[in-house]
C-alpha cells in the first residue's frame, strides 16, 4: 500500500469484501504489503483505510477467477482535498469549539452492494468528516475524497457536492447544501454563526369562563415531547417552568428557558403551554407557539369551570380522622401537581378544580398507613377512604428492659 508520494503505509485497515457478502480485513505491514488467503472465486472489493487519517480511502475492485492464483493489486491512496475556513460570530469575533462537519452527498462509508454481473460500489468516503475550530477560529479538514461521477470531466472540476454544517452551543445551526470541492486549489469557507436567545416570553392574562380578570392565578409554561402522530407523548411529564402569580388585572408574564427544548427552524418544537391554576377552577393548557426570542404578549387563557369531589376519612371503626391529607393528581401527570386539601374536625373533605379527567388519590394521616393511587372521578360527592391504623413499633426503652430480663432468666 502506498501514500499519494508512493511511500509506504504500515498499519493500514484492509478490507475485502466479497460476493457472498463475507469481510475479511488485515492490517498493512511495515513495508506495506498486506496478504489475503483462500479468497473463492468470484468478484471481491479491496477498500484500505490509512492509520493516521481515516478521511481518506483507496479501493479496486477485482475478479479472482481461480483461488490458486496469486493477484498483486497495488492500492494508493489519494491525498485527497482540504477545506479550510474560519468561524466568526455575528460581531466578526473568532469562535473556538465550534464543529464543522461534512459529507459528501452521496457517500456511505464501506458499503458496497451487488448487481447480478459484478460489484457496484457505492460512492466511496466516511459518512463525516470533522472537526472543531480553533481558538482563533480557524479549521482545517484534510484528505477529503474528492471525485467526479461524471466521466471524461477534468480533475480540475469541482466534486459533486459537499454537505457541510457548523454547530456551536447557543448558536444557530449553519448549513450549506452543496459546497464544491477542487482538488487542486485552497478551498475556503467563512462560517458567521448566528447567536440564539436563550430565553422567549409569553404574556398576557387569566380571564373566568364569563371573561372576568383573575388575579393571583398560578401561571407557568409546560413543554412536552411531540409524538410521531404530532400528539402529546405519553412519555414523561414534560418540562415545568417556574410559576408566576397573574397581578390585580390578571396580567402575567411568562419566562420560557430554551434550555432542554427542541428548536428546529427557529421554532420550539415541543408542544409548549401556558397553564393556569386558580382555586374553583379546573387547571387549564392554553397552546402556544414560541421560539427563541419570541416575545408573544396577548396570550388570553380562559379558565376552564373545574368539578368537585368531597367525601370522607375514617378507620376501620369508623370514626372520623381529622388533618388527613389528601393529593388528586391527574391520570398520567402525577409529576404536574397536586390539587391538595386536609380533613376538617369531623373527617370530611372537599377537593375543586378538577378537569373532567380521571384522577388518582394519595391519603396520608398520621399514625395510619398511608393509601396510595385510588381511582377517583370527577363529580364523586360521598366518597369514603378507610385507613388502617399503623403497626406500633417497639420502643428502646421497652426492648432495653426485655433484653436485660431475658439476660437475668438465663
Amino acid at each position: 500500500m502506498w501514500g499519494d508520494s508512493h511511500t509506504a503505509v504500515s498499519g493500514a485497515r484492509v478490507e475485502l469484501l466479497a460476493k457472498s457478502g463475507s469481510l475479511s480485513e488485515v492490517l498493512s505491514g511495515e513495508d506495506g504489503g498486506y496478504t489475503f488467503r483462500g479468497v473463492l472465486p468470484g468478484p471481491v472489493a479491496l477498500v484500505a483505510i490509512p492509520p493516521t487519517n481515516g478521511n481518506l480511502f483507496a479501493k479496486e475492485e477485482v475478479t479472482v477467477a481461480d483461488s490458486s492464483n496469486v493477484l498483486t493489486i497495488d492500492l494508493v491512496l489519494d491525498r485527497g482535498a482540504v477545506l479550510e475556513g474560519a468561524v466568526f460570530t455575528e460581531g466578526g469575533e473568532p469562535l473556538a469549539g465550534a464543529e464543522v462537519k461534512m459529507q459528501n452527498k452521496f457517500s456511505t462509508y464501506s458499503v458496497l452492494r451487488f448487481s447480478d454481473s459484478d460489484i457496484d460500489a457505492m460512492p466511496e468516503g466516511p459518512e463525516w468528516l470533522k472537526t472543531k475550530s480553533l481558538p482563533d477560529g480557524s479549521f482545517a479538514i484534510e484528505g477529503i475524497k474528492v471525485s467526479n461521477e461524471r466521466e471524461g470531466l477534468s480533475e480540475l472540476l469541482p466534486s459533486s457536492g459537499y454537505f457541510v454544517t457548523c454547530s456551536c452551543k447557543g448558536y444557530a445551526v449553519y448549513f450549506v447544501n452543496e459546497f464544491l470541492l477542487y482538488r487542486d486549489r485552497r478551498n475556503f469557507l467563512k462560517i458567521t454563526l448566528r447567536k440564539i436567545p436563550d430565553s422567549a416570553v409569553v404574556a398576557g392574562r387569566v380571564l373566568d369562563p364569563d371573561g372576568r380578570r383573575v388575579p393571583n392565578a398560578r401561571v407557568y409554561y409546560r413543554a412536552f415531547e411531540r409524538a410521531a402522530d404530532g400528539s402529546k407523548s405519553a412519555c414523561g411529564s414534560g418540562i415545568i417552568g417556574t410559576p408566576v402569580e397573574s397581578n390585580a388585572m390578571g396580567e402575567f408574564s411568562v419566562i420560557v428557558k430554551m434550555s432542554g427544548l427542541k428548536i428546529a427552524n427557529g421554532t420550539v418544537s415541543n408542544l409548549m403551554y401556558v397553564v393556569a391554576e386558580s382555586p374553583g377552577y379546573a387547571r387549564t393548557y392554553a397552546p402556544v407557539n414560541v421560539g427563541p426570542g419570541t416575545h408573544l404578549s396577548d396570550v388570553s387563557v380562559v379558565l376552564e369551570s373545574g368539578n368537585l369531589v368531597r367525601g370522607t376519612v375514617c378507620d376501620s371503626e369508623h370514626r372520623a380522622i381529622a388533618g388527613a391529607q389528601i393529593s388528586l393528581a391527574e391520570d398520567g401527570d402525577s409529576f404536574g401537581g397536586f390539587l391538595e386539601t386536609t380533613t376538617d374536625d369531623v373527617g370530611h373533605f372537599e377537593v375543586t378544580g378538577l378537569r373532567d379527567l380521571r384522577y388518582w388519590a394519595w391519603v396520608n394521616a398520621e399514625g395510619f398507613v398511608n393509601l396510595a393511587a385510588v381511582e377517583v372521578r370527577p363529580g364523586d360527592l360521598n366518597l369514603s377512604f378507610v385507613m388502617t391504623p399503623a403497626p406500633s413499633l417497639p420502643s428502646a426503652g421497652s426492648s432495653s428492659r426485655e433484653g436485660t430480663q431475658s439476660a437475668r432468666d438465663k
